[in-house]
């Protein structure tokens, strides 16, 4: 049932693109993999390493735990390059990118 509703959830932009596209209005769905905030270093480190870290250790522990995950390069993504993103998506150099899903997930693999 979660992928149906996944599903239709991320396909609403290609149907409110379509709808909003003589009004000149693009709709676009960005899709960020793990990205290294504050608030989600935090989360993780409560949930997953149940423990406080150096800086030096939450990086190791985050390298293994990623690389678990399913993640080929176990680096995290920044928020100033999800900011990058959404900053192209919204100029005149993405005027043809319409109902489009913008991924951002350092090739993470799904399966």
């Amino acid at each position: 049932m979660n992928d149906v509703v996944e599903a239709g959830g991320r396909n609403q932009e290609t149907s409110k693109g379509h709808e909003l596209a003589p009004h000149n209005i693009r709709v676009n769905c960005v899709i960020p993999g793990f990205i290294n905030t504050p608030e989600r270093f935090a989360k993780w480190e409560r949930e997953v390493a149940k423990r406080e870290l150096s800086p030096e250790d939450a990086a190791h522990e985050r390298s293994l735990w990623s690389s678990n995950q399913g993640m080929r390069d176990t680096r995290w993504g920044t928020p100033e390059e999800i900011a990058n993103l959404v900053v192209f998506a919204v100029s005149d150099a993405a005027s043809y990118i319409n109902g489009a899903e913008l991924v951002a997930d350092n090739a993470m693999d799904k399966s």
